[in-house]
């Protein structure tokens, strides 16, 4: 089974975090950081809402969601099967 760990690229400690849990032969990829100045003018997403808390979605939500959506495609485009993904909080 394929390995991938999503985390922020300016988070090194939760890589390694992985690692010291014995989670090993991973693919690691690169989270979108909601805190670049590139992504905030990103101006589709004001337009985003949360139905449950009744609110527009927050930059680093955002940012989780489209991270995620880039990790969907890499795995279609790879032709991936049996995938177990694994976020940035262990």
């Amino acid at each position: 089974m394929k390995k991938v760990v999503i985390s922020l690229l300016r988070r090194p400690d939760r890589k390694v975090s992985f690692q010291t849990n014995g989670l090993s032969d991973f693919e690691y990829l690169e989270a979108i950081d909601g805190k670049q100045k590139n992504f905030r003018f990103i101006e589709s997403r004001k337009y985003w809402h949360d139905p449950y808390k009744n609110r527009p979605l927050q930059q680093n939500e955002v940012a989780c969601f489209l991270s995620h959506t880039r990790l969907w495609k890499h795995i279609i485009d790879n032709q991936l099967n049996d995938v177990l993904i694994l976020d940035k909080m262990v």
